[in-house]
């Protein structure tokens, strides 16, 4: 129940897959345990897996952008294309959280690379890693259209570290906005963890995520490569819309979902883990150390530009997604560790401290 005293925040991640509604765990966690009380805005299967997730929490339902992917690799021209349709779905969103806004009392937005969910009357939060754009067709252009939207907030959450050592590169450290920019350290749902589980050297892990149509198309790669190999595998689809365990061979298991608690344990227990080189997968593997095999998701120059910098500072090994091989990688024993040496677990905690005594004096 919402006290009257409390801060209502509205937290509202994109549903470009599920990498926004995961790294917005944390930060919904923070806040409830701050005393704040929260509304989740969603939709798509960030919709289902935060209703999974927070139970308890009102969850309301916000249209995404209604973007679609090519089965090509030009995914920035694809969206540039795409763009009289966005800013229409863009507007319309403005006009929802104004209702919301109202319905629920709402003095405080937190966005999750979302442009229109701010308002003149509450106190508007944006936390996005991609301060700049990686694209090779029009890069500086959406970067300023980019920047055009996060800098109509009152301030900015970077989810990662300010100094060299990091996880974003360039995405997060190129450009200085022209207002307040927090750096919260690396979001992860996995933060919380209590216990290290043992690896076992024959089991490897395989996290699908992404949009479709390039999610199934590497799902069918990986389960033709692992189909006839001795290894234990289990393979998550990152389809929160149902709950299927399907045996593909013997010790080789597909699952539609996993919960938290179920991630983390395959998390700790694999030897490997193969999946896209999404921002919020690397924070949520450097949490634990693991070796990773990334396979950016085809046109996403963001992932291209991760997967790439990561591998030259010896942090993972990628291949593309066209040309996956499992029998041309080294023994996982020889492969690099994906990991952080800096202690990042009081940032969050300190900047919704000091947002919610500001929200107070802004809202007063």
């Amino acid at each position: 129940m919402i006290q009257q005293t409390q801060r209502r925040i509205l937290v509202a991640p994109l549903d470009w897959g599920l990498g926004h509604a995961t790294r917005c765990v944390p930060v919904i966690r923070a806040l409830l345990d701050a005393g704040a009380a929260v509304i989740i805005a969603a939709d798509g299967r960030s919709y289902y897996f935060l209703q999974k997730e927070f139970p308890d929490v009102p969850l309301v339902r916000l249209p995404g952008y209604s973007v679609t992917y090519p089965r090509s690799r030009y995914l920035t021209l694809n969206l540039l294309l795409q763009s009289p349709r966005i800013l229409k779905q863009i507007h319309r969103e403005h006009a929802l959280v104004k209702e919301l806004v109202k319905k629920y009392q709402i003095d405080t937005i937190i966005s999750d690379n979302r442009f229109a969910c701010r308002t003149e009357s509450t106190y508007n939060i944006y936390i996005t890693h991609q301060l700049h754009i990686k694209a090779s067709v029009a890069g500086g252009m959406a970067t300023r259209i980019h920047r055009n939207y996060y800098e109509r907030f009152d301030e900015i959450w970077v989810p990662d570290l300010a100094g060299e050592e990091n996880l974003s590169g360039e995405l997060s450290h190129k450009i200085r906005p022209a207002i307040p920019t927090h750096f919260i350290g690396p979001l992860s749902r996995f933060s919380n963890r209590t216990k290290a589980e043992k690896s076992d050297d024959s089991f490897i892990l395989i996290l699908l995520s992404g949009p479709e149509p390039q999610r199934s198309l590497l799902e069918d790669i990986l389960i033709a490569q692992f189909k006839n190999a001795t290894e234990n595998i289990k393979l998550v689809r990152g389809i929160t819309e149902s709950n299927e365990t399907q045996e593909i061979r013997a010790g080789f298991f597909s699952y539609d979902h996993a919960t938290s608690a179920q991630l983390e344990q395959w998390i700790q227990q694999a030897a490997v883990v193969i999946a896209r080189s999404g921002y919020s997968t690397l924070c949520d593997l450097a949490v634990f150390g693991k070796k990773l095999i990334a396979i950016p998701t085809p046109g996403q120059t963001e992932q291209e530009y991760l997967a790439q910098w990561h591998s030259a500072n010896k942090r993972l090994v990628f291949q593309t997604q066209a040309d996956f091989s499992w029998n041309t990688f080294p023994p996982i024993s020889e492969l690099p560790t994906l990991s952080l040496q800096v202690n990042t677990s009081d940032l969050l905690q300190r900047v919704v401290k000091r947002l919610l005594t500001h929200t107070l004096k802004h809202t007063e």
